[in-house]
């Protein structure tokens, strides 16, 4: 009789082969947003801010300061009525403070409508049609600002090894490399700029395993989604 494994994700790794064999299997189960619609999305966002225009976030409710536009043009303190909350998010007029800046969002009606139609639009793969068992899985949790809900923040993924990137991540045990914190890294690494890497080491808090492996990473061989 087989001994119960403490961890049930090792089951998937055992059926691969090994630890090491699983991480390259993870990595290239995953498909990636390319550099150029990362950054051409930065400048729509950027741009939606300053002439303050709808921006689509996530909804959620710890350390997101919601606030609204009074008629004087000044901002008021922080909402706590949800009722108020969702009323103004319905007609356009919420906005979330982030630093000194205020920016108008609209809450996604699902959580991921925006993103779906955003993959649609740019790629043509339409996952709520003909693509199934697949997830945008965000690697920052709690989306709530537009950056953080857009397509610089996800990856695409078989539904089936999504748990990998949940939360703060699974680490593999015998490699010591934290998944969720490798794929993070690597959307910032694939842009190829060397004077970033420390900020970005530093940034994820990765250990010597996590930066050893991204370094030795072969770039070329991620999977991108592609326009039709």
């Amino acid at each position: 009789m087989k001994e119960l494994k403490k961890k049930g994700n090792d089951y998937l790794v055992e059926l691969i082969g090994d630890e090491n064999k699983f991480l390259d299997y993870f990595i290239d189960s995953i498909y990636f947003i390319d550099n150029e619609t990362i950054m051409r999305e930065f400048d729509v966002i950027n741009e939606n801010i300053k002439k303050e225009e709808i921006n689509i976030v996530r909804r959620t409710k710890s350390k997101v300061v919601y606030v609204e536009k009074l008629e004087d043009g000044s901002f008021s303190k922080k909402l706590s009525d949800e009722k108020r909350i969702t009323k103004l998010s319905d007609e356009n007029k919420l906005f979330i403070r982030e630093n000194d800046d205020f920016i108008r969002i609209k809450f996604d009606s699902t959580g991921n409508y925006n993103l779906v139609k955003k993959i649609k639009t740019e790629f043509g793969i339409d996952l709520s049609k003909d693509y199934k068992n697949y997830t945008i899985a965000h690697l920052s949790d709690k989306p709530s600002t537009p950056l953080k809900h857009s397509l610089a923040n996800i990856v695409l993924i078989p539904t089936f090894l999504n748990k990998f990137l949940d939360n703060r991540g699974i680490v593999l045990g015998t490699l010591n490399i934290n998944v969720l914190k490798v794929v993070k890294a690597m959307i910032f690494y694939k842009f190829g700029e060397p004077d970033m890497y420390d900020t970005i080491n530093a940034k994820y808090e990765l250990n010597e395993n996590e930066i050893k492996f991204i370094t030795d990473f072969d770039f070329e061989k991620l999977n991108f989604l592609k326009r039709p």
